[in-house]
């Protein structure tokens, strides 16, 4: 939301931000279905969502509410907010030396995909912090493509049982 907002506040191409918009409905669609069938959402959390939502929408979308500074810290969050959603699963992949389960087709649609919307921006604006959040996604994206390459022929992760290395401890404390 605040991506095609800040777009939208920088006077860019709709070419720049409409994907963004196209997920957000998409996402709040989701968000509705997910309401629908989790009866454990009680409603009174549902209103405090959806009124943040709609105050959030409202700051964004209204023109000159928010300043540059302001606009600055709105479009690095989302840069440290994709470093934050990837770089645990770099690190596990890593240290596992295997992508487990994780689809190759998906990661490496989504990294060209990545690589397209960073072509439009870089081409289409001229906003450093903006252009950032792109270039850092695709990084992002290309280091968990190319582990898959590496860590093709590794077979599954392997994963110890947290009852069995508990019980070896507590065997080896005996002896």
């Amino acid at each position: 939301m605040q991506t095609a907002a800040l777009a939208m506040s920088k006077g860019m191409a709709f070419s720049v931000y409409g994907e963004n918009l196209i997920i957000l409905v998409q996402n709040a669609a989701i968000i509705l279905l997910i309401w629908q069938f989790n009866k454990d959402i009680n409603i009174i959390v549902k209103i405090l969502v959806l009124l943040f939502w709609i105050g959030y929408a409202y700051i964004l979308f209204t023109p000159n509410f928010l300043g540059n500074n302001e606009w600055t810290l709105i479009s690095s969050s989302s840069t440290l907010l994709n470093i934050i959603a990837k770089l645990p699963q770099i690190y596990s992949n890593f240290t596992a030396k295997s992508t487990g389960q994780m689809a190759f087709f998906t990661f490496f649609l989504n990294f060209a995909g990545a690589i397209a919307r960073l072509g439009t921006v870089l081409f289409e604006s001229d906003d450093f912090y903006f252009r950032l959040q792109y270039i850092v996604g695709v990084l992002l994206n290309a280091m968990i493509v190319l582990q898959f390459a590496l860590y093709w022929n590794s077979g599954p992760a392997k994963v110890v049982p947290v009852s069995k290395t508990q019980t070896k401890r507590e065997k080896n404390k005996m002896e």
